[in-house]
């Protein structure tokens, strides 16, 4: 996609996306350094959006510029957020918007990764 044919895709895409949502500039800024599986990301510029709530000075970095931007998912903590132009080609990889569980709820993860059994089990506590 580019935003050439698609200026707006927040509005385009997000009914049909839901519960999930593009991700923020800031959430991209951390998220792109997290080295996930080659399959899963599959190296595509990701687009994500810069919302105006999220007005703050970084260093020289602005944020909430109100401006779609594209980032890559890089393990050398190089690179960044580029503002997208409107012929870069991105994907949409949204994250969940809705927690799993409530967040007003206490809850504890118990894992249990040994060689025969692999389970994990999330409670709220009562």
């Amino acid at each position: 996609m580019v935003l050439s044919t698609t200026p707006d895709p927040i509005v385009k895409y997000g009914n049909q996306i839901k519960p999930y949502r593009m991700p923020t500039r800031i959430e991209a800024a951390a998220m792109r350094r997290y080295v996930l599986h080659t399959d899963y990301w599959s190296g595509a510029r990701c687009l994500c959006y810069d919302r105006p709530e999220d007005y703050r000075k970084v260093g020289s970095t602005e944020y909430g510029t109100e401006k779609y931007y594209t980032f890559t998912w890089s393990d050398s903590n190089t690179g960044g957020t580029t503002v997208a132009g409107e012929k870069t080609s991105y994907s949409i990889k949204p994250v969940r918007a809705i927690p799993l569980a409530p967040i007003s709820a206490q809850f504890s993860i118990d894992a249990d990764f040994t060689w025969g059994t692999d389970t994990t089990t999330v409670s709220t506590a009562k």
